[in-house]
């Protein structure tokens, strides 16, 4: 069965590191969360709230699965769901 688990991250804490092989896709549930690219400089292109989703990318391209950009927490308690890669595959099938 298609199964999205939660997990909570405290503030600092690396969920998904740039280079790194990627295994889960991430929707937060609630907090902030903010993604450097290392291109772009020290400070986030971008912060991501509650609704808003992230780790897709390293998903979506089964031979590399290399994270794009690190994801770190910005609030004291952020809540995720996640889809582990097997899960996300089922449900959104071959979209090479």
């Amino acid at each position: 069965a298609l199964a999205t688990r939660t997990v909570s991250f405290g503030i600092g804490d690396v969920i998904a590191k740039e280079g790194e092989k990627g295994g889960n896709f991430y929707i937060i549930k609630s907090g902030n969360v903010d993604v450097y690219i290392k291109a772009c400089g020290d400070q986030p292109v971008i912060t991501l709230v509650s609704g808003q989703f992230f780790g897709e990318k390293a998903l979506l391209d089964a031979e590399a699965g290399i994270r794009t950009a690190t994801c770190i927490a910005n609030s004291d308690l952020v809540e995720c769901f996640y889809l582990a890669q097997s899960d996300f595959s089922k449900m959104l099938g071959d979209v090479s």
